[in-house]
């Protein structure tokens, strides 16, 4: 989910006592760059060393680190910061810092402090819904954004959260309306399309969901997720020459992309192109060994190859990765089917429709031994 407050009042509360006047100037020069370049945190840098108290210089310099991912460093200028002066802004990039080194309680503790200053910062509960959704704590992250939104209905990134955690939460029908929003109150929302996409396609309509994958191709190009996203409808289609072509689009822009290479070689393998597929696959886990994804379709291919050890023990580890991965599940069930032990099967189906309601074959799997 995206910080929306990083690069907002960036020319706040300078300090323009005598002593600190080419400080303002130096923080100016940088505010202009806002790249995350080395050329701009010099000019913050250049602001301390001329004026040692002045705040703004310390949290611009954080929100550079953001950007360049030094986020250990963020956390040391926006707490310089708070310690010239304690800010709602300075707080919630605090909280932003510490959200991205997964530090989630010192992060929320951050966020506090933002609302303890301002109960109407939209941007600390927006903060604070990121922190939820890491935890798998999908409904205070939904009651946190509703909360932001009661304050300020015409934020289109926080519909856009909301959205994507209710996605996430399986309820694909309000999903649509938040990310309708979303795009709504800004136009050019590619993220907010892209997400629009995946929940028409989660309710099975294919055509709104490629309408809006499109819009969103549209807006962002290169952005890997909509090849993704487009591929997987082609392939729900039955048009899988189609999705073999839209995914090597995707992977001549960014060849080592897992999720897309592991969606590449589902359908190779469904072009009954098992060697290749199994290539593709092996690819992915020598870049991603902790990709789960990646592991649960190489067991599926191997059990298409009847290589029934071999895709046990990928798929064993794809369940280790991810205990919540229901394909994983599921394909654990179809090789506890063929080893005779219908009940451990049972189990696994069972699992894997709890984990993915949406999940076809799981349910099918299910009904066939009930």
């Amino acid at each position: 989910m995206k910080y929306c407050l990083l690069f907002i009042l960036l020319f706040a509360n300078f300090a323009y006592a005598e002593d600190c006047r080419k400080a303002a100037e130096s923080v100016a020069e940088g505010v202009a760059l806002a790249d995350g370049s080395a050329q701009e945190a010099s000019h913050y840098e250049a602001a301390i060393s001329h004026c040692p108290s002045m705040a703004n210089a310390y949290y611009n310099l954080g929100l550079n680190n953001l950007r360049s991912g030094k986020f250990s460093k963020a956390v040391g200028n926006f707490s310089k910061a708070i310690e010239k002066k304690k800010d709602e802004i300075y707080y919630i990039g605090l909280g932003n810092a510490y959200v991205n080194l997964g530090k989630y309680a010192e992060a929320k503790s951050a966020y506090d402090e933002a609302i303890s200053l301002n109960p109407k910062s939209i941007f600390a509960y927006q903060g604070l819904s990121v922190i939820y959704e890491a935890q798998d704590d999908l409904a205070n992250a939904q009651a946190v954004l509703r909360k932001a939104i009661s304050f300020n209905d015409k934020e289109a990134e926080l519909h856009y959260n909301l959205g994507v955690v209710l996605l996430h939460s399986g309820n694909f029908d309000d999903s649509i309306e938040s990310l309708t929003t979303a795009s709504e109150l800004k136009s050019d929302f590619a993220k907010a399309y892209l997400y629009l996409g995946k929940a028409y396609s989660k309710t099975g309509q294919l055509d709104a969901a490629e309408e809006n994958l499109k819009k969103a191709q549209f807006l962002a190009p290169k952005e890997i997720e909509i090849f993704v996203a487009l591929g997987n409808i082609y392939d729900t289609q039955g048009d899988i020459e189609k999705a073999v072509a839209i995914m090597r689009e995707g992977l001549a822009v960014d060849p080592s992309h897992a999720a897309l290479g592991v969606n590449y070689a589902i359908v190779l393998a469904k072009q009954k192109k098992l060697e290749e597929s199994i290539d593709q696959l092996k690819k992915v886990v020598t870049a991603s060994p902790n990709d789960a994804a990646a592991y649960g379709a190489l067991g599926w291919v191997y059990i298409k190859q009847e290589a029934y050890d071999k895709a046990r023990s990928a798929i064993v580890r794809a369940i280790e990765l991810d205990p919540k991965n229901a394909f994983a599940h599921n394909n654990l069930g179809v090789l506890e089917e063929i080893a005779g032990r219908q009940d451990k099967a049972k189990e696994e189906f069972e699992k894997a429709t709890s984990l993915d309601s949406t999940l076809k074959e799981a349910k099918e799997n299910l009904k066939r031994l009930s």
